[in-house]
């Protein structure tokens, strides 16, 4: 494993360098590159990095070769490719995609072909990309770090002591290291926008609704959401713009206000008029103090492009609770066809089962009055603001096996506790980035988490852009 990288040799507030997704697609569309020929460079990197970092959990090259070469020869027929033609992506293990074992990380599940593609691997695929692989995830996506008792541990990209994060670290990881493009996560409990703080790149939590996640067994599901990560604000807008649209097959799907969220991002300008709070400790337990040293500069410079920033003071903390019955509830749901066999489970998800089943209606319907109070209390903050930055996460990476156990004055009673700034606004249904904001010691990355009314995300993508001009200037 390479030492942690010098910022100043990471173009984008990436970890490895390497083409953006737009350059591919714009190369490709144009005939100066071979689809084919970018592919071979990414697997080249995969089967280069892969076994170090441990970010992709599935392959098929032969299929995404067979792409990549469909790609060209349509190409050549003067044939449309689409936005994203040739780009490489790869999926969370999370999602299914046809032809590729979907384990979840589950010693029951090791063998699970799917039969069926998520919807968002058919739009990106649409749309030209190329399906590299899936990426590594924590067992039945529940943890709150990346790692199961099938693929093992994935690796931060930044610190081999370290964890990428969870339950999306296996996507972010490939992503920062360089051996996909584009890649697709899933957050319920702000486990992508921690990934990539954790890895150093740019994940995007969408307005629930906008993004279809299917298939799902809970069709009517507002907490969680699919989203795109990239090493850039500009190709995670690309993703997000080919990811859009109503699904039939999704009652709760939303047609988004934008023509392109890419247009707006990639727009000249600055961001004059905008007025952007910033919030040091959402979850009223404490930041460490770098990473609020640095989130606080970084969203401050952002002055420098017209914008008016202001210290302010929110607290939803009161909302962890209700968070936690909520995520309980919807766990049940998710696996109500497997309760009656809870003792063949991992002891993690079987614990998470009990206390769902052990709450009644008052708990649910106590949570979900505490829901309606934090969206109230959020959109009075949106009145004053038209976005709120904070801290992505609580604490900076630590070893997989060592949770943190406090966060400044507060002891954390659940694993993922300490991604509570995420959540706390995920709940909640509204959008939210993750952008690399600076660097602490001992060299890790930290995460700005830019967060905004629903249907902001080209605002926050536009934002995230300016704060990635500035990557490695804070420390």
């Amino acid at each position: 494993m390479p030492p942690p990288v010098d910022p100043a040799q990471a173009p984008g507030g990436a970890v490895a360098p390497g083409r953006s997704a737009f350059e591919i697609a714009q190369s490709v569309r144009g005939k100066t590159l071979a689809a084919r020929a970018v592919l071979e460079e990414h697997i080249a990197l995969v089967l280069e990095r892969n076994p170090a970092l441990n970010a992709l959990c599935a392959t098929d090259f032969d299929a995404a070769r067979r792409r990549a070469g469909a790609i060209d020869a349509a190409l050549r027929r003067g044939e449309p490719v689409g936005p994203l033609a040739g780009v490489p992506v790869v999926i969370s293990d999370t999602l299914p995609a046809a032809g590729l074992v979907q384990s979840c990380g589950a010693e029951e599940f090791r063998h699970r072909l799917p039969e069926e593609d998520a919807e968002v691997v058919r739009r990106l695929v649409a749309a030209g990309a190329i399906l590299l692989g899936k990426a590594n995830t924590s067992e039945h996506g529940l943890g709150p770090v990346t790692v199961n008792p099938v693929h093992g541990a994935t690796i931060n990209p930044w610190h081999a002591a370290v964890s990428a994060g969870g339950p999306a670290g296996g996507a972010a990881t490939a992503a920062a290291a360089g051996m996909c493009a584009l890649a697709a996560g899933e957050d319920l409990d702000g486990g992508l926008l921690a990934a990539a703080a954790f890895c150093g790149v740019v994940g995007l939590r969408p307005t629930a609704g906008v993004v279809p996640n299917l298939p799902s067994a809970q069709p009517w599901d507002d907490l969680l959401a699919v989203g795109p990560l990239a090493r850039s604000a500009e190709d995670c807008a690309l993703a997000l713009d080919a990811l859009l649209g109503l699904a039939r097959a999704a009652p709760r799907s939303l047609q988004a206000p934008w023509q392109s969220a890419f247009d707006e991002v990639s727009r000249g300008g600055g961001l004059e008029g905008m007025r952007i709070g910033f919030v040091a400790d959402l979850a009223a337990f404490g930041t460490e103090a770098a990473i609020a040293r640095i989130t606080r500069q970084a969203a401050h410079s952002l002055t420098r492009w017209g914008a008016r920033v202001e210290d302010e003071e929110l607290n939803l903390s009161d909302g962890i609770r209700s968070f936690g019955v909520l995520r309980a509830c919807w766990m049940v749901a998710q696996h109500y066809d497997r309760l009656d066999d809870l003792e063949r489970l991992s002891g993690e998800l079987s614990a998470t089962l009990r206390a769902g089943m052990a709450l009644d209606a008052s708990d649910r319907a106590r949570a979900e009055r505490k829901r309606a109070q934090l969206w109230h209390r959020l959109r009075g903050f949106f009145e004053r603001y038209d976005v709120l930055a904070m801290p992505a996460t609580a604490c900076l990476p630590f070893p997989a096996a060592e949770p943190p156990q406090a966060i400044g004055v507060r002891r954390l009673t659940e694993p993922g506790e300490w991604m509570a700034p995420a959540f706390l606004t995920g709940m909640l249904g509204v959008p939210a980035v993750s952008v690399p904001a600076g660097i602490a010691e001992p060299g890790l990355p930290v995460g700005l988490q830019l967060v905004g009314p629903r249907f902001s995300e080209p605002r926050l993508l536009r934002m995230a852009k300016f704060v990635q001009r500035q990557w490695g200037e804070f420390r």
